[in-house]
């Protein structure tokens, strides 16, 4: 007889509706609905959890994240929250000092909120370490800067090439100045980073966070080889490991084959593919339409062929796999969106980010059956500096999720770890505090991000909600409303339970 359970005394939010009381059995939700411990829905020696006025929610979903970065981002240098190239200095040098050989790598840094604001260059990462490769990627990982034993150990030199969609920044007298940006970044597939099988201790310890977290489900953008070996060779019953989903990552045609072969061979985890429209603002990779307001002369990169964006989603969905498209700039989203009105795929695409969306393309977006991934912690970290680089008059069009929520769009929140913080509480606080940038959303529709919205991106019907026959997967916080769960404060402490188990912190 599986183990049964009824929550009682306090809100449970199914992501439908509020209710009093939350009967499980097993792994799964039998009923929800009114009333205290007793009642003919309740079983025979049911375990009682009185919440005591606490508030339910269903387990997160999150729909983009990036595991192998995530995992093995505190065997770097963290250089997040740094305020200035000289901080950056005294961690670097720090690391260093604790690791005297070998190649140092790090990751995390903005300089949108440097002191000094300008990006880095190889001959600061000389002062810092010069006799050994130093590998330092910004925090939206669409740019990197490298000392020049990096540049020496990589190949890149004068001579080399800059890639399509990708670009080797240079000095006056063609020199490389270490900074390498979008399709340039495949130079550090050379740079001898760790991987997870080289460090499963930093795996382990980052699914172990994810069920503290209460997070049931993430799907995993840009995908490897490598970080799917090391999922599908993990031990069996290591915890209680969110289900996981793989998109992997594409540099053209040939890979997407690479990808449905390897999910034909049974890696079923394997459900799309990711490509890549443009970059990012912060590196100024987004693709815009019309030129950057700090930098007249930049619009942008496309980093996949334009005109290759229908030949790239038949294939994808001729082989079973779902199309993932990054784009944040207006003119990378309208060339996706454009590709995919011509193509019409039968396995539903994802729009990543959707970061600059005028309204006429809002419009066309909705008329398309797609979803729509955002990452509400962008409007909070991206506000400070994003209306010098838009522009006033295109601000308003920056990260537009409650205009897409209220047109109809199936939305999914996501951090975007590492590049944005693992806990969903992070960005359901980002989407409703009015701090950042667009209008604020109310708790429910901003929770729904991570619940209801996540699982329909994932196709997880059981998940995302505590309805009868969704997985018992469940949070409890010590709060009283869905309102006051998403006001602003530090980190709540919560109640997890994956799977009708509760997670205890090892």
């Amino acid at each position: 007889m599986p183990e049964a359970r009824v929550l009682f005394g306090g809100r449970i939010w199914t992501g439908r509706r509020l209710v009093e009381r939350l009967v499980t059995e097993g792994t799964r939700v039998v009923a929800a609905g009114e009333g205290g411990a007793g009642g003919p829905e309740v079983p025979t020696g049911a375990d009682r959890v009185d919440l005591r006025g606490r508030l339910v929610v269903p387990a997160f979903v999150d729909a983009h994240l990036h595991v192998t970065e995530a995992a093995l981002q505190p065997a770097g240098i963290d250089l997040r929250g740094t305020g200035s190239l000289a901080e950056v200095g005294e961690r670097v040098a720090a690391a260093a000092l604790a690791r005297p050989s070998g190649a140092l790598w790090g990751s995390g840094w903005d300089q949108e909120r440097w002191s000094e604001g300008r990006m880095p260059d190889r001959r600061d990462l000389d002062r810092w370490v010069p006799d050994r490769p130093l590998a330092l990627t910004r925090v939206c990982a669409h740019v990197a800067v490298v000392n020049s034993a990096a540049l020496t150990a990589i190949g890149v030199d004068r001579g080399s090439i800059d890639p399509p969609g990708g670009r080797i920044v240079r000095d006056p007298s063609g020199h490389p100045t270490g900074l390498l940006r979008e399709r340039a970044l495949a130079y550090l597939d050379r740079f001898p980073f760790p991987r997870l099988s080289d460090r499963p201790d930093l795996g382990e310890r980052f699914l172990e966070r994810c069920a503290k977290l209460g997070i049931a489900a993430v799907a995993a953008l840009r995908t490897t080889p490598a970080e799917l070996d090391w999922w599908r060779g993990r031990p069996p019953g290591r915890g209680a490991s969110p289900a996981y989903q793989a998109y992997g990552a594409v540099s053209d045609l040939a890979s997407i084959d690479a990808w449905a072969e390897r999910r034909r061979r049974g890696a079923g985890e394997v459900v799309g593919v990711k490509l890549f429209a443009d970059g990012s603002f912060g590196g100024r990779g987004a693709w815009l339409e019309e030129p950057y307001e700090d930098a007249p002369g930049e619009s942008g990169l496309p980093l996949w062929d334009p005109a290759g964006w229908d030949e790239a989603i038949r294939r994808a969905d001729a082989l079973g796999l779902r199309v993932a498209a990054h784009a944040l700039g207006d003119r990378g989203i309208a060339t996706v969106v454009a590709a995919l009105e011509r193509v019409a795929p039968r396995a539903r695409p994802r729009l990543e980010h959707a970061g600059l969306v005028p309204a006429p393309l809002r419009e066309r977006i909705l008329r398309l059956p797609i979803d729509v991934v955002v990452q509400p912690s962008f409007r909070t970290s991206d506000a400070p500096w994003l209306a010098e680089r838009l522009g006033p008059r295109r601000l308003g069009d920056a990260y537009p999720i409650e205009a897409l929520r209220s047109g109809g769009a199936v939305l999914a929140g996501s951090s975007d770890a590492p590049t944005e913080a693992l806990d969903p509480m992070e960005g359901i606080r980002s989407a409703t505090d009015g701090q950042g940038l667009g209008p604020p959303m109310g708790a429910s529709e901003a929770l729904a991000l991570y619940t209801v919205g996540g699982a329909a991106v994932l196709g997880r019907t059981d998940l995302g909600h505590l309805e009868p026959g969704a997985e018992a997967s469940l949070v409890a916080f010590a709060v009283p409303s869905l309102d006051a769960l998403a006001r602003p404060g530090g980190s709540l402490p919560r109640e997890v339970w994956l799977r009708g188990s509760p997670v205890v912190a090892p």
